[in-house]
């Protein structure tokens, strides 16, 4: 799994280098592994940046019933927090 903070450093190193991000944008997949985050073959990356006039709306996936309640949605979100 990886953190939340793990995964903003990795944003963060990304928005402060423009050459870093055209190397994540065309592949995201060997950007993470460097970075000791594998990513499964079978899990298909796409990486979207949003702009001052586009904002990308992200429906997570979570296995199982839908959440029955807000408390249960953001427990489940917390856990999906992973590629695995």
């Amino acid at each position: 799994m990886v953190s939340e903070r793990a995964f903003n450093e990795i944003l963060l190193e990304i928005l402060k280098d423009p050459d870093l991000k055209v190397v994540f944008e065309g592949n995201p997949r060997g950007f993470l592994r460097q970075r000791g985050i594998v990513v499964p073959d079978d899990v298909e990356l796409r990486v979207h940046e949003d702009t001052a006039r586009l904002r990308h709306i992200v429906i997570p996936y979570l296995e199982g019933p839908p959440p029955a309640t807000v408390e249960e949605l953001e427990e489940r979100l917390a856990r999906s927090a992973s590629f695995a």
